[in-house]
């Protein structure tokens, strides 16, 4: 549930036991004057965005965490932890330069893990009630933190100094570890772009380090910077060989599959064609983010035009609410169709969004915004003989394009 703001003042028909129905009109329509006048400009567009269902159905809990709207183990967790440690969260810019990287995806979890604080140094087990030595396995001097293990221990001091990169691990004390990685991470993604090679021997010394302290706990290893040294650029060969090996496997497929791509065709069939009438239509959507610089032009449109090379028989466009491109394409398809579905018991709508159509087709699997406006669009579907809703190019809508920006802007 999201939390919505009065304009002004709490209007009169908002009392105890206040229904959704109250801001609806007897034609199961918004009552978008009471809406406007009733809530700030924001979550005005935002309800009057929310697709009304032609059919009645229970209510039902929505998780606004996923894609989907349900519920997952993984999400639930993100969202603790989110709570948990706001700061963290905030450096969505580094997460999604480390996640779309090209490292290991082992790599990507341990750093994960170590910005977390999840590593099981000796420090966090103890804090975990588990009892034990808390002393460095590498210096046997301090305690064994994340801050320590990985900076500022002596064999890692050395190690850091020793490798290609020349790093003087004990400066800007100021900080812990976790900013420390980050502040790094960050220097790499931005200078280097595409090159990773600093990136690569970073992240190996940092891996190696922790392996080779499991080795002296585990297998009873002497100590040995030089180990460490010779595990990160190991784990930099075997990265450089894998991406090698990769990069050919996918030259292969891509040889293999490409014709199969070029004649892929996504689609949704109903029912059987019966000789009852046809139409076929191409429906677009044009849709700004923001349209606070003409007040004459709305957020979105759509347009529709029988796709023949006679007189169309159905032509137009009409302003709609919506909150991202892809709600707005599925609300031309809605259009396209109930409009279509007066004139003919088998229809075909034509449109270039190829999520919109996949949705259709596989209606648990879409976003949650748009469910409502699948929905309705199979329930016309199954009152037609025979419906087809088929993925084209944009060139192929190019008419209900048009239509839809004349729509929106004002013209």
């Amino acid at each position: 549930m999201e939390k919505v703001h009065f304009r002004n003042h709490i209007p009169p028909w908002f009392q105890a036991g206040a229904k959704v129905m109250d801001i609806m009109t007897t034609e199961r329509n918004w009552n978008a004057g009471l809406i406007w006048k009733s809530f700030t400009a924001v979550d005005a567009r935002k309800i009057l965005a929310t697709h009304i269902p032609a059919a009645d159905k229970e209510d039902e809990m929505i998780w606004a965490h996923t894609k989907t709207g349900k519920y997952t183990f993984k999400s639930g967790y993100w969202f603790l932890h989110r709570q948990q440690q706001p700061s963290i969260g905030t450096h969505s810019k580094f997460w999604k330069a480390l996640w779309k990287s090209n490292l290991l995806p082992k790599w990507k979890h341990f750093i994960w893990r170590v910005i977390h604080r999840a590593i099981p140094t000796k420090e966090n087990l103890r804090k975990r009630g588990m009892e034990g030595e808390e002393t460095c396995s590498m210096c046997h001097a301090e305690v064994e933190t994340q801050n320590h293990i990985f900076r500022l221990c002596p064999v890692s001091q050395m190690v850091w100094k020793s490798s290609w990169l020349g790093i003087i691990s004990y400066t800007q004390m100021d900080i812990g570890v976790e900013d420390w990685i980050m502040n790094f991470l960050n220097l790499f993604f931005n200078q280097d772009g595409e090159e990773d090679s600093r990136l690569l021997q970073f992240i190996s010394i940092l891996w190696s380090i922790w392996l080779h302290r499991n080795e002296i706990i585990f297998r009873n290893v002497s100590v040995s910077p030089e180990r460490i040294l010779h595990l990160a650029q190991s784990h930099v060969h075997q990265w450089t060989q894998a991406q090698k090996l990769l990069a050919a496997r996918q030259k292969d497929e891509r040889e293999v599959s490409l014709p199969a791509i070029t004649k892929g065709i996504t689609i949704f069939k109903y029912g059987r064609c019966s000789t009852e009438g046809f139409i076929c239509l191409v429906v677009d959507a044009a849709w700004k983010a923001s349209s606070k610089g003409n007040c004459n032009q709305w957020q979105a449109a759509v347009g529709w035009e029988e796709d023949t090379d006679q007189e169309p028989r159905l032509s137009g466009a009409t302003k709609i609410f919506a909150l991202s491109p892809l709600q707005a394409e599925c609300q031309a398809i809605l259009w396209g169709t109930r409009l279509a579905a007066s004139f003919a018991s088998n229809v075909v709508v034509k449109s270039d969004c190829l999520e919109a159509v996949q949705a259709i087709k596989n209606p648990s699997k879409a976003v949650v915004n748009i469910v409502p406006i699948i929905e309705d669009i199979r329930l016309v579907a199954k009152n037609l003989d025979y419906f087809v809703c088929i993925k084209v190019s944009r060139t192929q809508v190019s008419k209900a394009h048009i239509l839809a920006q004349r729509e929106r802007k004002g013209k």
